[in-house]
């Protein structure tokens, strides 16, 4: 902090001031009140020069500001109230400028020769504080540097507009904006950067919240633009035209969200579209625009070592022109600033919003929480390159946290099931274009190829397959593509390549709309829309979309839905009392806070009385069998036996699960199941804490989402007892001798408020968790009663200490 002495007037020169001009202004505004509103916007207090004119003109301006009038009358009580009005001179002052006064007529000039003065006597005083500041010899140099430059700029800023009271505030906003923009951008340092902040705050007497949310504000300003007439606004925008990196999809200086629920191959898709861009081959028909593309692939919500295995899968190889990063957050933001002007990407790939926002101090659903998405948006138009924010979806399909993500990008990108396909494990995709302002919505059909981790578009949902359009609109691209960088009329397009006129503007016309091909209107007579493709450097390859190959595989995977829906109806009786399900009966029940497994049974085995460790076995290949299947493979295990009763559900509540990826085997997030709904369509998962990702949340997820990592105890009891024939069937010994027949044994089921024993006395269950249960009872023992958290496994049946039995759940 920069101490500054009190400078005074040198010599005997008196500082400038306007002493008519400042009575002509106050006797102007006690003559006439509506004066008030022509100088309110101009002068201050501080603009005059005499501390009694200083003191009536702070009388009017709050007289003006609460609506009341200067004449006065009211400025006289005003000051008289105050104890101010023997200090300005008494009434005497006040008729004195009201006598000299003769109309307000050019109240205005009289109020910029005010200004005049005052801004020379701030000059004056400017350079009495650098004088005084040169004498801080405890102060380092650059720091006074700074401080000169800063009030230097203050003084000439307030001059050079006007110095208004208006000019003044905006001055101080953009100061204040400036200052926070050049400590974003040039601090690489996140905690000298946050220091640096909480200074700037303490300068403006703000908090940090206030200074992050009217930095947040501005950028949100840079979102308006003034009204324009048509001929201001072709003069501004009529020669920019639409740049893309892929038609369709990849434009140029944009930012789009790619969302989608866990598992679903959003993170696949972006690496196929990298794959072709740095190929420079068509997407499913969808042109690029240059041979080669350069991409940044920023993965941080993904292990290292599965991105590898990812990439490596897609075919990306070490001669790409591809930069990798694994680890960045949005604090690092100058950082990715001065690496985009480096390597200057085409495409940017960010996976995901929610692991590069984990410092954040907002949380997602915070307006606030957008605003890395209006930095990268900055960016991507600084450096003309295009940003995919890869992001999740909340439980009701849409982007999880605020609306301003939405609000903030150019494009939103959905992939979704299709609506038709609930098969699990099913790799049948929409790719939903919910949100663009470079082409109109749709929603396309997709299938994913697991050999080479690449996607097929299948078409536009709303293209008829067969339809002779598809095969003209494919001429049309065919035909621009090989004639790049030249404008075609329909007229023109339609002589090259036949067919009907009409038809030729029609589909050119929808391809422009989808942002296939590029048009606008062409200064000739009629004004027609010109179409074409640009093409930066050399020629790409371009390959049509094979329309018959994809409607064939439209159609097999429609038959094979229609096909499994079928035989899940039709072979439900079939065998029905062939054998039982290794859960004939299962039933959910939530009680308040616990949830348990009722009346679950076994199932018959058939045991070999010549194999000593035949349960061991069993169990020990049902687990080798599930621990790493997908739920598809689980449910199927589980239907093998053709279940008669009951509807299959795919967990059990207790069960340990993670995330799934239908395209990989591994693992991110594990959580336990809690509840269902939707007759086992959902669950309800409790995750457990992971670095970097707060604990104990909860959200709804669908059966494909998810995979089984590790049974509950209950249901693991049954399985691991599963040589246990139903306590109402017989047994069917596997031998002539009933020595090998097995006693059924059911587990204990457990609830709050159920009387159990525990260490040979009697107690309540008051509160039951998944491995362990608090009881309440009296000891005989100590003759004290006893409150405490035991395993369940050391809990006994209430019965008599005759026949009291230990249960194993």
């Amino acid at each position: 902090m920069i101490a500054i002495r009190q400078t005074q007037m040198m010599g005997d020169r008196l500082p400038p001031m306007n002493l008519e001009a400042e009575e002509s202004v106050l006797g102007g505004i006690l003559l006439d009140p509506g004066a008030m509103e022509i100088v309110a916007d101009i002068l201050s207090p501080e603009h005059f020069s005499f501390k009694s004119h200083q003191q009536i003109y702070r009388a009017c301006q709050s007289l003006h500001s609460s609506g009341k009038s200067t004449d006065l009358m009211q400025v006289t009580t005003w000051l008289y109230d105050r104890n101010l009005l023997d200090i300005i001179g008494g009434q005497n002052k006040l008729a004195q400028l009201v006598d000299r006064t003769i109309s307000a007529v050019n109240i205005d000039n009289y109020a910029q020769l005010i200004l005049d003065k005052h801004h020379r006597r701030r000059l004056i005083e400017l350079g009495g504080e650098i004088s005084s500041v040169g004498y801080e010899v405890a102060t380092d140099l650059p720091e006074l540097l700074n401080y000169i430059q800063e009030q230097t700029f203050n003084v000439t800023q307030s001059i050079t507009l006007g110095g208004g009271l208006k000019d003044v505030e905006e001055l101080e906003h953009q100061q204040l904006i400036n200052q926070i923009s050049k400590i974003e951008l040039s601090v690489e340092d996140p905690s000298l950067r946050h220091l640096k902040l909480i200074r700037l705050a303490k300068k403006f007497n703000l908090n940090l919240n206030q200074l992050e949310t009217i930095y947040f504000k501005s950028l949100l300003n840079e979102e308006d633009e003034p009204a324009m007439n048509l001929t201001e606004f072709r003069e501004k925008y009529g020669n920019s035209v639409q740049q893309w990196l892929m038609h369709g999809f990849l434009a140029k200086g944009k930012v789009s969200l790619l969302y989608g629920k866990g598992g679903i191959g959003k993170t696949r898709l972006a690496y196929d579209w990298i794959y072709h861009l740095v190929k420079g081959e068509s997407w499913s028909g969808f042109p690029v625009t240059a041979k080669e593309r350069k991409v940044l692939l920023i993965q941080t919500d993904e292990s290292q070592t599965d991105t590898l295995k990812v990439i490596y899968d897609r075919g990306f190889t070490e001669g790409m022109p591809i930069h990798y990063k694994t680890r960045w957050v949005v604090d690092h933001i100058q950082k990715l600033d001065k690496e985009l002007e480096n390597l200057r990407p085409d495409l940017v790939v960010i996976d995901s919003l929610t692991s590069i926002s984990v410092n954040s101090l907002y949380s997602e659903n915070d307006v606030a929480y957008a605003r890395p998405v209006l930095l990268l948006k900055g960016l991507a138009q600084k450096y003309g390159c295009h940003i995919i924010l890869v992001h999740h979806a909340n439980g009701e399909g849409k982007p999880r946290g605020t609306s301003a993500i939405v609000n903030a990008v150019s494009d939103v990108i959905c992939v979704s099931n299709s609506a038709n396909d609930v098969r699990s494990g099913s790799l049948e995709r929409l790719l939903k274009i919910e949100k663009s302002r470079s082409r109109a919505p749709a929603i396309y059909e997709m299938v994913f190829n697991p050999e080479d981790s690449s996607w097929l578009c299948l078409g536009n949902q709303a293209d008829l397959d067969g339809s002779p359009d598809l095969s003209i609109k494919d001429k049309i691209v065919g035909f621009l593509q090989s004639h790049p960088n030249t404008v075609y009329e329909a007229s023109e397009i339609h002589e090259a390549l036949g067919g009907h006129l009409h038809s030729t503007r029609r589909y050119a016309a929808d391809l422009a709309r989808d942002g296939i091909i590029n048009s606008k209107k062409l200064e000739r007579q009629g004004r027609p829309n010109g179409y074409w493709i640009c093409i930066e450097g050399d020629l790409p390859d371009y390959t049509p979309p094979d329309r018959e190959a994809n409607a064939k595989v439209k159609a097999e995977l429609r038959a094979a839905a229609v096909s499994d829906r079928g035989e899940a109806d039709d072979h439900k009786d079939d065998h029905k009392d062939d054998h039982k399900t290794k859960l004939d009966s299962k039933r959910v029940l939530g009680v308040s806070d616990r949830l348990i497994v009722k009346n679950a049974k076994s199932t018959t085995q058939e045991i070999d009385k010549n194999s000593e460790n035949n349960d061991q076995t069993i169990t020990n290949s049902w687990k080798q069998d599930t621990a790493g299947d997908s739920v598809s493979d689980r449910v199927s295990d589980r239907a093998s036996d053709h279940p008669v009763n009951d509807h299959l559900l795919a967990f059990n509540l207790g069960d340990m699960v993670a995330t799934s990826d239908p395209y990989s085997t591994q693992y991110t997030w594990h959580g336990c199941i809690e509840n269902s709904r939707g007759n086992g369509e959902e669950w309800l998962v409790r995750w457990a804490e992971r670095k970097g990702k707060p604990g104990r949340e909860t959200d709804w997820y669908f059966t494909s989402e998810l995979r089984l990592i590790e049974e509950s105890p209950v249901v693991a009891s049954i399985h691991e007892s599963s040589a246990i024939a139903p306590a109402d069937e017989p047994v069917t010994p596997t031998s002539s001798g009933e020595e090998n027949a097995i006693t059924p044994q059911a587990p204990l089921e457990l609830h709050e408020g159920q009387k159990v024993c525990w260490d040979g006395y009697n107690c309540e269950i008051v509160k039951l968790w998944k491995h362990k249960a608090k009881i309440s009872g009296y000891n005989p023992k100590t003759k004290d009663f006893v409150a405490k958290t035991v395993p369940i496994s050391e809990l006994t049946e209430y019965v008599e200490p005759a026949r009291r039995t230990t249960w194993n759940g």
